[in-house]
């Protein structure tokens, strides 16, 4: 995803991160942890959100698979 130029954000205190991209149209993936700390690379889940200025965007993973939206 990184050489179509994606962004990677990994997630912070409580779950939080930030997108610093411009507003549009953006596909927002989930790719988990190992234990180890490092990422396995295997996507679970992507969403597509219509981020605005200033826009929050809530994302879940669990029973049901990945969903993202903007609130």
């Amino acid at each position: 995803m990184l050489a179509a130029g994606g962004l990677w954000q990994p997630l912070g205190s409580g779950g939080r991160f930030d997108l610093p991209v411009e507003p549009g149209e953006w596909l927002l993936c989930y790719i988990p942890y190992r234990d180890d700390g490092g990422v396995n690379g295997i996507i679970n889940g992507c969403g597509v959100v219509q981020l605005e200025e200033g826009s929050r965007v809530e994302a879940s993973w669990g029973e049901g698979g990945f969903w993202a939206e903007v609130d």
